[in-house]
């Protein structure tokens, strides 16, 4: 498991089957780098701001969002 796990987790309050996840949202789309850079309190803001991306995404609304655009994709 990741180094970062624990940190996530206690940052978050996700669950260890999810920090996978928040961890890779972290890298590539909230910070766009490796997270050894970041301050402990920086950190801790993008864990959380990976964590209500995750969250949304696992919604209903998040689903439908996706749905739309493979779609427009599809489609254009």
């Amino acid at each position: 498991m990741s180094f970062y796990k624990d940190l996530i987790i206690a940052s978050t309050g996700c669950t260890s089957e999810e920090v996978v996840e928040i961890e890779d949202i972290m890298r590539h789309d909230v910070v766009h780098s490796t997270l050894d850079w970041l301050s402990k309190s920086q950190f801790k803001k993008a864990a959380k701001e990976a964590y209500e991306v995750y969250q949304f995404m696992q919604s209903d609304e998040g689903k439908l969002y996706i749905k739309q655009l493979e779609e427009s994709i599809l489609n254009s």
